[in-house]
């Protein structure tokens, strides 16, 4: 079930985030990660989308207006859809979403390239010095499902 998370649940959220991205971009410092944690707990406070299922949460989606922040599925369940249904479960809810996946994250990248993002320009991130893409989802034949 995918529902909006509740506060106690924040500390499994941001194990999920801290495992996930340490796990994902080895390229990036651990401090990186550890010194940004309080910062995401604040903006995660405010509610992510949850992946639940015999009661644990598997994963979640965050982000503001239409960026998608971060995607997020604990190791033991990824390769099972989870990601994929968050992702339509954002897509449910706006025409266009985009995000930044860093280059050397092939992984991330190949996924939301097969689930209709586009990469749209490169760019240095600023704190990490390693290259990102900004990839764009439009939902062009939203229109037409409704005719």
């Amino acid at each position: 079930m995918i529902r909006q998370s509740r506060k106690p649940e924040i500390d499994k959220i941001m194990e999920i985030w801290l495992t996930s991205n340490l796990e994902a971009h080895s390229f990036v410092a651990v401090s990186f990660w550890k010194d940004h944690f309080e910062e995401v707990k604040e903006a995660i406070a405010n509610g992510v989308l949850v992946y639940e299922e015999e009661q644990e949460i598997k994963g979640f989606i965050g982000g503001m207006d239409t960026y998608v922040a971060g995607l997020f599925v604990a190791k033991e369940y990824r390769g099972q859809g989870i990601g994929k249904a968050l992702l339509d479960a954002a897509k449910r809810q706006k025409q266009r979403l985009v995000l930044d996946a860093f280059v050397e994250n092939k992984g991330a990248v190949a996924f939301y390239k097969r689930e209709g993002f586009q990469i749209v320009s490169e760019k240095e991130n600023e704190d990490t010095k390693h290259l990102e893409y900004l990839m764009e989802w439009n939902n062009t034949d939203r229109s037409m499902r409704h005719e």
